[in-house]
């Protein structure tokens, strides 16, 4: 039987997998995504969807909300990592949950691990691509709203620089590496009066960025 082929693609925060087997795998009830970063051991990661009746609590009697993908496998061919980071040397596993005759799930077949790759915004001639994150990133946004308490009126008023009150933490989130890559080449032009910065700004309304364009005054 064949075994399990998977393809890893990236970009500057993000990695996506997709992966598919050419041969029916009897008894798959899913998939559990294992992952190797840098020198730590492998880790699989956590799936956010059980299985229907699933009543698993926590020590608090909580539902569980979150489960290693070896238990709650992840029921189909793709899924994308965001907790991969600008910088990280990553790979990737997959390895088919089968119910066993005892009607617990067991390991079956698995891709080979994926070639390490190394989250980079470079893509080659000296271009580099960076992203930021929309409030409608519904699942994240919601769980974070729901731990802070906030509505999402709140959230967008705290994610915007206009006093000393700001979420850091989901301004950070939000503006992922672009915001770090921006202010960091307009901070280098500030710096050093014989470079010049050249941009297309579209809505430019956020304060920190407006503060770091006056520090580059005419330039």
């Amino acid at each position: 039987m064949s075994g399990i082929i998977l393809k890893v693609f990236s970009n500057a925060d993000d990695v996506h997998l997709v992966w598919r087997h050419e041969n029916d795998i009897p008894g798959c009830l899913g998939f559990a995504i294992e992952c190797r970063r840098g020198d730590a051991e492998p880790k699989y990661l956590s799936n956010r969807v059980g299985f229907e009746g699933d009543t698993e609590v926590d020590d608090q009697g909580e539902r569980l909300t979150s489960r290693s993908s070896q238990i709650w496998p992840f029921q189909r061919y793709d899924w994308t990592d965001h907790a991969a980071d600008l910088g990280d040397v990553i790979a990737y596993r997959v390895v088919a949950r089968v119910l066993g005759d005892d009607g617990k799930l067991k390991d079956g077949l698995s891709s080979d691990w994926s070639e390490a790759l190394t989250l980079s915004a470079g893509c080659g001639d000296g271009v580099s691509v960076h992203f930021n994150r929309g409030y409608v990133l519904s699942q994240f946004m919601a769980r974070y709203m729901k731990r802070k308490g906030i509505t999402l009126a709140e959230l967008k008023a705290t994610a915007v620089v206009v006093s000393q009150q700001v979420d850091r933490e989901v301004r950070a989130f939000l503006g992922g590496t672009l915001r770090e890559a921006m202010l960091g080449i307009m901070g280098e032009v500030a710096e050093s009066s014989s470079l010049e910065l050249h941009a297309a700004l579209y809505e430019l309304s956020d304060e920190e960025l407006i503060d770091a364009l006056v520090a580059v005054g005419e330039r």
